[in-house]
């Protein structure tokens, strides 16, 4: 009765973890499902927390949101900056007043704007963009701050389930010495069946225990993957809600005419 209640209550934790990875995915598994390779070891709690740091996607964005508001504060800084514009223009015009024949004019010259006041909005812009960057870089450190206590926790986990592995490791050595020296004792009549039978039982219950450490140590090693953005990677998902394009800053600063469409229209 016992080893029938266990079936069932594996059978329904399955159908709830195929029911799960249906709505992650967003379909049903196909064959076989597999760990997805072998999980590097996370280190040490320092090299974990900085690793998460490094590659968190909610830390990349943050930074992003950073960037964005100091190019969004220069570009409105730009309109009190000198703009120095040359022209050039000619004419060629007939019978000008009614005056017979023809007549041409070519001019160039220099234009320079300079606005040096223009009600107190310059100092306003300064003070709203310095304060609209100091949130994007309280909200930075928060998420920071949110990513190294997952990490660390993600790690402490990580730890005690390696310890409970190890220990149920050497207590399973350790019965299994008890049990073949309690099959040897029966085989000389000097130990009841029943004896060993309860061995055996103690046995496969600390077999499955570890199992289930086993288990908890790989899950636990996914947990810290996922704390660092690397999960996904591992699997060979796509990450959504990652960074898009994060090399795009970089090319446009290289090439700033390359990352922008500036050809002029036609004239009508």
């Amino acid at each position: 009765l016992a080893a029938r209640r266990a079936h069932a209550d594996a059978k329904a934790s399955l159908s709830d973890a195929l029911s799960t990875y249906q709505f992650v995915i967003g379909s049903q598994p196909r064959g076989a499902l597999s760990l997805g390779g072998s999980v590097p070891s996370p280190g040490s709690q320092s090299n974990a927390t900085q690793v998460a740091l490094q590659n968190s996607n909610l830390v990349k964005i943050a930074q992003k949101d950073i960037d964005a508001l100091k190019y969004q504060s220069a570009a409105e800084l730009a309109q009190w900056q000198p703009q120095l514009d040359l022209f050039l223009r000619g004419a060629f015009e007939e019978d000008v007043e009614g005056s017979p024949g023809t007549e041409s004019t070519l001019s160039a010259g220099v234009r320079l704007n300079w606005t040096l006041y223009k009600g107190g909005t310059k100092e306003e812009t300064i003070a709203r963009a310095r304060d609209l960057e100091m949130r994007a870089y309280y909200r930075k450190k928060q998420v920071e701050d949110e990513v190294r206590n997952l990490a660390r926790k993600a790690w402490n986990a990580y730890a005690a389930a390696v310890e409970r592995k190890q220990l149920l490791d050497r207590t399973v050595a350790n019965n299994e010495k008890i049990r073949d020296a309690f099959r040897r004792e029966f085989e000389a009549a000097k130990r009841p069946l029943l004896q060993v039978l309860d061995a055996e039982r103690a046995l496969f219950n600390l077999k499955v225990r570890r199992a289930n450490a086993n288990s908890s140590v790989a899950f636990q090693r996914y947990r810290i993957l996922a704390a660092q953005s690397r999960l996904a990677r591992h699997f060979g998902l796509s990450s959504f809600g990652g960074v898009l394009d994060p090399s795009f800053e970089t090319r446009v600063i290289a090439a700033p005419r390359e990352g922008f469409d500036i050809t002029l229209p036609p004239l009508e």
